[in-house]
């Protein structure tokens, strides 16, 4: 079985410890996915619908370097720093994601990889 890594410095945001995806066979394993811009910057300060929305926008670029879209998902699991965030998180996600398309977890974490970072997101899709 090959191993394909998906990896996208330039539409995405760089990656210094691995790849944004792994997609081995029809299936693609994300890894963090978090509200970053090109040029590695967290997007939208203390806007958190930007930063969100951001976040949603990348796994979607990731989704398409693998050949598949939000309709390829199967499983989500979200990283939340507060769950002030949730209802934010939850209006946005219905823009991207229709409810009930795939199996999905919310987590609440005290920090993430850097302290502006209010959502990372990990998922799986087949193509």
């Amino acid at each position: 079985m090959s191993v394909e890594y998906l990896v996208d410095e330039a539409g995405i945001y760089p990656t210094k410890f691995s790849c944004h995806a792994v997609k081995t066979g029809n299936t693609i394993y994300s890894a963090g996915i978090v509200g970053k811009d090109k040029n590695n910057n967290i997007v939208g300060g203390n806007d958190e619908a930007a930063q969100i929305t951001q976040v949603f926008k990348n796994i979607e670029k990731v989704l398409q370097l693998g050949g598949a879209s939000f309709q390829n998902v199967v499983k989500c699991t979200f990283y939340l720093t507060d769950v002030k965030h949730a209802s934010t998180f939850r209006n946005i996600r219905k823009k991207y994601i229709p409810e009930h398309l795939c199996s999905s977890t919310i987590v609440t974490v005290k920090e993430l990889g850097h302290p502006s970072i209010i959502l990372e997101a990990e998922f799986v899709a087949v193509v």
